[in-house]
């Protein structure tokens, strides 16, 4: 890698989004509870033409500002098909190559080196949560890479002498980030990077005032436009709403301040060479400019902190810290490359590679496997498709071998990243096979293919999920529990038995996880 021309960067870095992040949008798992919210929300908009009020199912959801689903809802229109998964996560896919592209001048304009620049962005692009993220049309993808870029316009005016344009470009990602998810990426970027920036001994070149309140108006006129416009427009409901999602980073998914010391998972192939740079510190010191290395390190412990205090916790909130992260890495990529060549690797730094690639041996053995296991014994893989796979996983592993066994070192990373895209390609489609316990499970998109389940609307009294109204694809009139249930002319939906007489009904094993979940549908003529 360090042999590719400079000009052939940004060429790189969009073959390698666009295999990481658009391969099987729509042949990967049906959508998680924040896609189908968000996608059913799109549906709505188009439907109604109300794009300043979301609803869900109908009803008004304003739990997250609306830009992640304006998009969703485009896409919709661009796409003709509010069913296609392809044309809805792919905004989310264009998100994470913008922010590779964002990471990657930022750690240029930082460390004034395009080679470490790019370096970093393979590695943010090949961590495991980054490319899930990219595949999933919900909010977090959003938010952090306007952030990632508000942050770097931001670098950009702290540091240049006409920095005034780079300040309004910094406010309008911010603004965008807000509208995105609120002012999460504020607390879990915007706030570690300045105070990293200033703890590490980085200045600000000349007088930035004029600049700074600029970009402070334009973030805040963008950011508070759509919740004053709900405010006006339904304070009651705007009010309990800000209530609500005030308390919930208190009160929901608590988890203990040690949730996220497996962080290193994240980042999949490369939790090893993770611990090794971390482990190997001193040396990362010693390889550059140790107040742009301090920056970066920084800018990393704030962010775990923050993130660990807060009692809310999710994996995928992690993924702010992610973006240090992959720069810290690559820093230490980038020295071993650059010892290797220069022929000054330690023992320890060789062993560290020698493990990198043993684990690269070790995943291109497992796939095949995976691949027959959850993709050819399920009917998911044909045979055709799983002999061209292994015969392609088998091609990489014998390079390992040869890279390994002839001590070409500096061919170790890149074949790490490799890996990641080759999983991309021919597995990441079996991923949700993985976790199906239930050998009678049914999508409940198959509800959209009966014709007798479109003539009425449908009535339920059960609690149906987020992701089955998608799949369902249309409104669900919701009763109360003390409500009767209409007798003709409707489609019942209900989670056990009914005893209705010389009535039509269908039975779908809904639930992946567990096989007696049961959703039945009665059809009342």
């Amino acid at each position: 890698m360090l042999t590719v021309k400079k000009k052939y960067h940004p060429l790189l870095l969009f073959i390698l989004g666009g295999i990481l992040f658009f391969s099987h949008l729509n042949s990967w798992s049906p959508p998680t509870i924040m896609e189908a919210r968000n996608f059913i929300s799109g549906r709505e908009m188009v439907a109604s033409n109300e794009w300043l009020i979301p609803t869900l199912n109908e009803k008004t959801r304003i739990r997250k500002p609306p830009l992640p689903t304006w998009l969703s809802a485009i896409s919709i229109k661009i796409a003709g098909d509010e069913n296609d998964l392809t044309a809805l996560r792919l905004p989310a896919a264009l998100a994470g190559i913008i922010m590779l592209f964002f990471l990657y001048g930022l750690v240029k304009d930082v460390f004034d080196n395009e080679h470490l620049a790019l370096y970093a962005s393979i590695i943010l692009g090949s961590f495991y949560m980054i490319v899930q993220e990219s595949h999933t049309g919900s909010w977090d993808i959003f938010c952090n890479t306007f952030m990632l870029g508000g942050v770097w316009m931001l670098y950009k005016g702290f540091q240049s002498e006409r920095s005034f344009k780079y300040f309004v470009l910094s406010g309008l990602l911010l603004g965008a980030s807000f509208l995105s998810k609120g002012p999460v990426s504020f607390y879990t970027i915007l706030l570690p990077f300045v105070a990293a920036y200033f703890l590490s001994g980085h200045k600000i070149r000349s007088n930035k005032t004029k600049g700074l309140i600029v970009c402070g108006l334009i973030t805040i006129i963008m950011s508070s436009a759509w919740p004053l416009y709900l405010y006006f427009k339904i304070p009651e409901v705007a009010k309990a709403i800000a209530n609500e999602e005030s308390d919930a980073w208190i009160n929901r998914h608590n988890r203990p301040p040690w949730f996220y010391l497996h962080f290193m998972l994240f980042t999949g192939i490369w939790a090893l060479t993770t611990l090794f740079s971390f482990i190997r510190y001193k040396k990362v010191f010693a390889a550059y400019d140790l107040k742009k290395v301090k920056f970066v390190l920084f800018w990393f412990i704030i962010t775990f902190i923050l993130l660990s205090v807060v009692p809310e916790k999710k994996e995928r909130y992690f993924l702010p810290a992610l973006l240090p992260l992959a720069v810290w890495v690559g820093n230490y990529v980038f020295f071993v490359l650059r010892s290797i060549h220069g022929k000054q690797l330690l023992t320890v730094d060789k062993t560290f590679v020698l493990v990198q690639g043993i684990i690269n041996t070790l995943a291109l053995v497992s796939l095949p496997i995976l691949l027959y296991k959850f993709g050819s014994e399920r009917g998911d893989i044909s045979t055709t498709q799983l002999t061209f796979y292994s015969l392609v996983l088998g091609i990489l592993l014998i390079t390992q071998i040869y890279v390994l066994a002839r001590k070409k070192r500096t061919l170790i990373y890149p074949i790490s990243a490799s890996i990641m895209m080759v999983f991309v390609l021919t597995c990441w489609p079996i991923i949700p096979n993985i976790g199906c316990k239930n050998p009678n499970f049914q999508d409940l998109r198959v509800v959209r293919d009966i014709v007798e389940l479109q003539h009425f609307p449908l009535y339920t009294k059960a609690e149906i999920s987020p992701e089955r109204m998608w799949e369902i694809g249309r409104h669900i009139n919701i009763l109360p529990e003390e409500a009767q249930l209409p007798d003709s002319n409707v489609i019942i939906i209900s989670d056990e038995p009914l005893q209705l007489y010389k009535v039509k009904k269908y039975t779908f094993h809904y639930n992946p996880g567990k096989k007696e979940d049961l959703l039945y549908f009665y059809v009342l003529n």
